[in-house]
């Protein structure tokens, strides 16, 4: 009996260990699946951009305008940090600021889809994200995030590396000015002002982030050329310094500056360097359409001239031989043959004769 319990008790040690063993198998696992989970999470936090970044200034305002006809039905403006309400604008002109900002802040209500943060005097508590909530009918929620921060990358080069000069209403292309051989891990488009920064485009690992202000606005294809993007239908507002920022696979970075000038305006040397880069292919296509209109219009106006001359040929005079009844006994007495045009000039002079005498 006791021989048995014995060996129980020498088995219980062997037994503890296996179960700990387990557990501490076990417990790997779950922190493997926590840091690969980790891992996701901080991918999604490091892919959150901002649609716009505001440097810190005593009369700040912060631009909020819906790009999309709709009916706004209610807006509103928070601070991320603990979700804080400023203001809650219930159109056309409910508007409600919380006693928190009251005097220090206002909504513009310039037009209905227009209702930008207007800050008289800041302090340096009002550094961080806000959040601008249009609801609308019938296009749902759409929100603008404004990142507002000390300091930052704001000023731009004297002299940029290129510029694109268009007319309102066309496209603006913009390259990034870098080899097309580089693999990029990461582009960002932006525009860059005095005291803002607004984010057009991202592109990381194929796919793209749009910033609010530009989601219908801009055409990339991230998949295969990152590099280059299209600005629809710009206007006189549009110009400015834009920026493109790379990160290569290899850990290189960049960035390269253009300048874009929306004029109706446009130097016709450069148009002429536009033209140019049609190709040869665009300008033989258009040589030889010019050359089938004018060999169109030749043809035609030599039919029309041959018709003309047709028209204005006079008609060859008929001579006759047989004599008229009435005036041919006259004629005959000549001794001479008279033509039809004759006989009948004749005949309305000697009408016109007797016509003259009747009214003697």
């Amino acid at each position: 009996m006791w021989s048995g319990s014995s060996r129980t008790l020498q088995e219980a040690p062997s037994h503890l260990c296996s179960v700990l063993l387990k557990m501490y198998c076990l417990a790997l696992v779950l922190i493997a699946i926590l840091q690969t989970c980790k891992g996701c999470l901080a991918v999604g936090e490091e892919r959150e951009i901002v649609d716009s970044t505001v440097k810190l200034t005593n009369n700040m305002t912060l631009e909020c305008v819906h790009p999309k006809t709709a009916n706004i039905i209610q807006m509103s403006w928070i601070k991320s940090e603990g979700k804080k309400t400023i203001a809650v604008f219930r159109l056309p002109h409910d508007l409600h600021i919380t006693s928190t900002y009251e005097g220090r802040v206002n909504v513009v209500n310039h037009t209905m889809n227009d209702k930008s943060l207007v800050f008289n005097s800041t302090t340096k508590a009002d550094i961080g994200l806000y959040v601008c909530s249009f609801q609308t009918f019938p296009h749902g929620i759409w929100e603008k995030r404004v990142q507002v921060v000390q300091s930052g990358n704001f000023t731009s080069p004297f002299s940029p590396a290129s510029q694109v000069i268009i007319e309102p209403g066309k496209n603006a292309t913009f390259r990034c000015g870098t080899d097309l051989v580089i693999a990029m891990n990461r582009v960002t488009w932006e525009r860059v002002r005095d005291d803002t920064v607004d984010t057009i485009v991202q592109c990381a690992q194929g796919q793209s982030i749009h910033g609010s202000d530009y989601e219908e606005r801009v055409e990339v294809d991230c998949a295969t050329q990152a590099n280059t993007i299209v600005l629809w239908n710009v206007t006189t507002s549009d110009s400015g310094m834009f920026r493109c920022c790379y990160i290569g696979a290899s850990g290189e970075s960049g960035a390269h500056w253009t300048k874009l000038t929306v004029t109706v305006n446009v130097p016709l040397d450069y148009k002429q360097n536009i033209f140019a880069i049609a190709g040869g292919a665009g300008v033989g296509a258009t040589i030889l359409l010019l050359m089938l209109i004018l060999s169109i219009v030749a043809t035609v106006v030599h039919h029309r001239k041959k018709k003309r001359k047709r028209i204005m040929m006079p008609p060859k005079a008929v001579f006759t031989t047989e004599r008229q009844p009435f005036h041919g006994q006259q004629n005959a007495s000549k001794g001479g043959n008279t033509t039809a045009s004759e006989t009948k000039q004749q005949a309305i002079y000697v009408n016109y004769t007797r016509g003259q005498k009747m009214q003697m």
